[in-house]
């Protein structure tokens, strides 16, 4: 915070204010030479030029920190370069008419016209809202007069009238050259008789002040029509807004939003890449499933006996998909659908090693998955029907190990089903072992209190009255579980 002393010795503050005219910045004690150099006029009234106080801004200056960021980045110089060029080679000679004498006038761009009452420029919505020091002082853009564009969405207003409106402009009066429309962002209001930017008007910043420089075609408008001809930058002041900085910047964002409006937001866009991703996964699992599902019902195996399950490499090059004589059943079957399937061989051909799901691991793990949902269903009918019956028979493997078969039977929809269930691997054969792999098995989805009977072969461990494994499910969990004697084990022990 700089300050001065006054006559009493004490140091007054400074701070910064902002003229509600022309928009420039200044210390609060500059306001009078301010009010002398720029605003003349308020002067011969004896008054002084209508400021903005932001308030008291401690140790840290914020327009410091907002003049840093006003300076050209590399991509607005380009595209500035960019506009001046284009501007340059498309530029209409307009002819001289009886709105147009050709006469220049030194004066300042921001000069108004004396014609104008000063209550109609105090009167303009300017009003800048200041926030603290870390938002870098951030303003809102004001709006215009009711008869030009009032969104985004609408085009320019350029009216072609028969006879425009004419103004004191120097030292003769002048009209508006519809001519001028060459410049595509032109905007004229009939109500106030000048021209706007539609650019500025709808796309510029809320920047920092020092970035905030075309108030003139965004609020107030512009009617100085004896500057709006010629090729350069001193005599056309359409053609000086057109090449400025803060235009360029509106130019751009306005080309930004017609792309959001066209492909959408990067957000909706990677949203889209993702959903379209999720699905072609889906598409791609789903089709392993299919394969697996469809090889374990035609009973046959996944792989070939004995082969080391090693696929070979896919050449990306090659227009068919083969994994080698040896891939057995389940990659024979891939690479047949990915030959037409082009998601398929995209995922075969170029997807990541971890994310092509051939592995027999893997295998094992939808193998599995299937059979779950397949038990799922299985008891959510036995719910359904409400009683049921346990079958069970206890064998050997061609690797020595005990397994259990269990399988169920029920009433459902008018029809007697007899389903699987699962094979449980077996750590000792005894009844109470047997009877907890049942039990296990079960629990949790059915209730027991509904299994009307239990049926197994004939040997003791099972068929016991007092210790067997029907015993046991009966006295615990199933009451009203009556043990029946398979008949098929019945049939075989008369022969």
């Amino acid at each position: 915070m700089s300050g001065k002393q006054n006559a009493g010795g004490a140091k007054c503050k400074r701070y910064k204010v902002q003229c509600s005219l022309c928009k420039d910045i200044f210390d609060c004690d500059y306001v009078k030479k301010h009010t002398v150099s720029k605003h003349p006029e308020l002067q011969k009234q004896s008054r002084l030029a209508p400021v903005i106080f932001p308030g008291e801004l401690k140790r840290k200056n914020p327009w410091t920190a907002c003049s840093s960021q006003s300076k050209r980045t590399d991509f607005c110089a380009d595209f500035c370069d960019s506009s001046r060029s284009s501007v340059e080679s498309e530029n209409v000679n307009i002819d001289n008419d009886e709105n147009y004498d050709g006469d220049t006038d030194d004066c300042d761009d921001d000069y108004v016209d004396d014609d104008m009452e000063l209550e109609n420029i105090l009167g303009t919505k300017t009003d800048v809202n200041f926030t603290n020091a870390t938002n870098n002082a951030c303003i809102s853009i004001p709006s215009g007069p009711e008869d030009i564009s009032r969104s985004r969405n609408c085009k320019p207003v350029q009216p072609i009238l028969e006879r425009f409106p004419k103004h004191k402009d120097g030292d003769r009066f002048r009209s508006f050259n519809s001519k001028l429309y060459h410049f595509k962002w032109l905007e004229y209001s009939v109500s106030q008789g000048s021209v706007f930017c539609y650019y500025c008007h709808h796309f510029s910043e809320n920047g920092s002040i020092s970035d905030y420089k075309c108030d003139t075609f965004i609020v107030t408008g512009y009617r100085q029509w004896k500057k709006c001809y010629g090729k350069s930058e001193k005599e056309n002041r359409l053609l000086k807004h057109q090449l400025s900085f803060s235009h360029c910047k509106a130019v751009a964002n306005y080309e930004a939003y017609n792309s959001t409006l066209e492909k959408g937001s990067v957000i909706s866009q990677i949203s889209k890449e993702h959903a379209m991703l999720i699905k072609e996964n889906r598409h791609y699992l789903v089709t392993l499933c299919e394969l697996l599902l469809t090889i374990a019902q035609q009973k046959i195996g996944v792989r070939e006996s004995g082969s080391l399950f090693r696929a070979s490499a896919i050449d990306i090059e090659s227009e068919s998909i083969d994994y080698g004589p040896h891939s057995g059943n389940f990659l024979s079957l891939l690479a047949l659908v990915g030959n037409h399937d082009e998601v398929i061989a995209r995922r075969i051909r170029h997807g990541p090693g971890n994310a092509k799901y051939t592995h027999h691991s893997v295998q094992n793990v939808l193998l599995d998955i299937m059979a779950d949902e397949v038990k799922n269903k299985i008891f959510e009918e036995m719910q359904a029907a409400e009683y049921f019956a346990i079958l069970a028979d206890e064998t050997k493997d061609l690797s020595k190990k005990e397994q259990l078969s269990i399988a169920v039977r029920y009433l459902y929809d008018g029809n007697i089903h007899e389903e699987f269930l699962c094979i449980e691997e077996l750590e000792t054969l005894d009844a109470e072992g047997l009877s907890s792999r049942i039990i296990n098995v079960m629990k949790d989805r059915v209730s027991f209190q509904n299994c009307i009977g239990q049926a197994y072969d004939g040997a003791s461990v099972v068929s016991g009255k007092h210790a067997g494994v029907n015993a046991i499910i009966k006295d615990r969990v199933a009451p009203l579980a009556n043990y029946i004697h398979c008949f098929n084990h019945r049939l075989k022990t008369w022969f």
